[in-house]
């Protein structure tokens, strides 16, 4: 369960998709409701405006997306924005059920200019395709550091002249020895983690949400290799996990 994270964001999308994405108490399925469904999409709003002006104020100010890819679309948080300001917009994600989600969300919001596809590492599903604007956000995070490095450098090759990428690593986490210690326990030690599961009443394969920490030395070193120069950074902090927000253009 440990090394199929595929698995587990599929089985995800199949008992908690909303958190999955965010997670917040408030976004779990028990708990959803009219108040925190709109909140959850008001935040894609809010993150996509943010992203955007940062765009047009540190790599391009006439920047607009046209060709839009995003990379782990989920739920369609981040999407369905993205889609309103795109001429076309293609969500990949590695979880049919979190596309099923993403899918029926679009249909509620009247989007016809949306492709929704299932995603593996070499990108297959838009092979030969080129987008002005490519974004992932909170997602290599769950992905392991070596198998997201190569992700990376193909959705790179994806990013035509011009064009500008937005991608999130984490590359740090501060927890507690002892928060250390249980998540050690919960990854490594067999059935300790489908065991806390039933202490919380939840589903004894409720899966577990790996984070990873990626050396930013070998981002870089990807991104110039690449022919990437024009790089801007923001640092985020999500409970603990820091991370690097990379705007840059492919010149």
């Amino acid at each position: 369960m440990v090394e199929n994270t595929d698995k587990a964001w599929n089985r995800y999308g199949e008992l908690d998709p909303y958190f999955g994405v965010l997670s917040s108490d408030k976004y779990q399925s028990k708990n959803l409701n009219e108040d925190s469904y709109r909140e959850f999409f008001q935040s894609g709003i809010n993150d996509f405006n943010s992203v955007i002006a940062t765009v047009q104020k540190h790599i391009d100010p006439h920047f607009q997306p046209r060709y839009a890819l995003e990379f782990g679309c989920g739920v369609g948080r981040i999407l369905i924005p993205l889609a309103k300001s795109s001429i076309h917009v293609v969500g990949l994600d590695v979880s049919e059920s979190m596309l099923a989600e993403a899918r029926k969300n679009c249909q509620l919001n009247k989007l016809q200019n949306v492709e929704l596809l299932k995603s593996d590492d070499s990108l297959t599903a838009i092979a030969g395709r080129k987008f002005n604007f490519i974004y992932s956000f909170i997602v290599f995070q769950h992905i392991s550091p070596r198998r997201g490095e190569a992700i990376m450098a193909n959705i790179i090759k994806h990013l035509e002249s011009n064009g500008v990428g937005v991608l999130h690593f984490t590359y740090h986490q501060e927890v507690s020895k002892l928060q250390k210690t249980r998540e050690w326990i919960k990854k490594y030690i067999p059935f300790a983690h489908n065991l806390i599961n039933l202490i919380k009443c939840k589903d004894f394969n409720y899966p577990l949400m790996l984070m990873n920490q990626y050396d930013l030395n070998r981002l870089f070193l990807r991104l110039h290799k690449s022919n990437i120069h024009n790089i801007y950074v923001e640092m985020s902090n999500h409970g603990g996990h820091l991370g690097v927000i990379l705007y840059f253009q492919l010149i």
